[in-house]
C-alpha cells in the first residue's frame, strides 16, 4: 500500500482516507504515525501489531475508533477506544468520539500520556482501580467541567493544562496521596498546590497557608483570576507555575526562591 512508509513498522501514513485498515504484515506502528490526519475517522489494527509508541494517533479531531483485531495478543478495544489487552491501560479515546461522558472499565489503572487529549467529553468517571493519571492525559480536553480523582489515584503528573473549561478537580477524602480543596488540588498535607482549575470563575484567591510549594504550572491558563495572594510561607515556585499571571495580574507574593 502506497500510503505507507515501512519496513514491518508503520512509521508514517501519508494518504487521506476516512478508513484506514492496517496491513496484516505490520508489526508495529510509529510514534505519530497518524498524527494530523484530519480526515481519519476509523483505523483498524490487525492482530499482528505487537508495538503501538506513544502519540501515533495525536491530533485527529475526526477520529471517531480505533478497533483491534480481537486475535491480538496485546491491545484490545472497547467501543472504539484503545487499550492493552487485559484493559489495564487506557492508551487512546479517539478526540472525534462524540460521548459527552465517560465511565472507565473497572479495572483500568493507567491513563496513560495524552489518552483523553483533544477530546469533546464533558465528564470522566476514573476507576476504582485507577492508580496513574500520566503526562498530558486531559490535556485540552475544552468541554471538561470538573473531576473526581478516586482514592487509590498515587501519582498524578501534568495532566490538565488546556481544559479551559474545568472547574473543580476534587478528590476522595480517603485518598493518601493527594487532596482538594474548592476543587483546587494539592498534595495530601496542602504543602504543594499542583493544579488550580482554569475554568474556576473565582476572581481573587488567597494560597492556604500550608502551602510552601506551587507545582509547575499550576495556575496555567487560568482566564478569570484576577489578583493572587500568595502567603509567605510559600518559598518554592516550579517551572511556569504563575504561567500569564506575573504579567497581566494581580500577583503579590514575598522573596521566594525558584527550581
Amino acid at each position: 500500500m502506497k500510503d505507507f512508509i515501512t519496513e514491518k513498522i508503520l512509521k508514517k501514513y501519508e494518504g487521506n482516507a476516512e478508513k484506514v485498515v492496517i496491513p496484516e504484515n505490520i508489526v508495529a506502528i510509529g510514534s505519530m504515525a497518524f498524527a494530523n490526519c484530519e480526515a481519519l475517522k476509523t483505523i483498524t489494527i490487525p492482530a499482528t501489531v505487537t508495538e503501538i509508541e506513544s502519540y501515533a494517533f495525536d491530533d485527529c479531531p475526526n477520529l471517531t475508533a480505533i478497533d483491534v483485531d480481537d486475535a491480538n495478543p496485546y491491545y484490545s478495544s472497547e467501543d472504539g477506544i484503545l487499550f492493552d489487552k487485559h484493559k489495564y491501560d487506557l492508551l487512546k479515546y479517539p478526540e472525534g468520539k462524540a460521548d459527552k461522558y465517560y465511565i472507565l472499565p473497572n479495572d483500568t489503572m493507567t491513563i496513560t500520556e495524552t489518552a483523553f487529549e483533544n477530546c469533546k467529553l464533558k465528564g470522566i468517571a476514573l476507576s476504582a482501580d485507577t492508580i496513574t493519571i500520566e503526562a498530558g492525559a486531559f490535556e485540552n480536553c475544552k468541554n471538561l467541567k470538573n473531576i473526581f480523582i478516586p482514592e487509590n489515584v498515587c501519582e498524578i503528573e501534568i495532566s490538565f493544562n488546556g481544559c479551559s473549561s474545568l472547574t473543580s478537580i476534587d478528590v476522595a477524602d480517603t485518598n493518601e496521596e493527594y487532596s482538594s480543596e474548592n476543587g483546587i488540588l494539592f498534595n495530601k498535607d496542602k504543602t504543594m498546590l499542583i493544579r488550580y482549575p482554569e475554568g474556576k470563575k473565582d476572581s481573587i484567591y488567597t494560597i492556604p497557608e500550608s502551602v510552601t510549594k506551587i507545582g509547575y504550572s499550576a495556575f496555567s491558563g487560568c482566564r478569570h483570576l484576577e489578583s493572587l495572594f500568595i502567603p509567605e510561607n510559600v518559598q518554592f515556585f516550579e517551572k511556569v507555575a504563575l504561567d500569564n499571571l506575573l504579567a497581566s495580574k494581580n500577583v503579590i507574593f514575598y522573596d521566594v526562591h525558584h527550581d
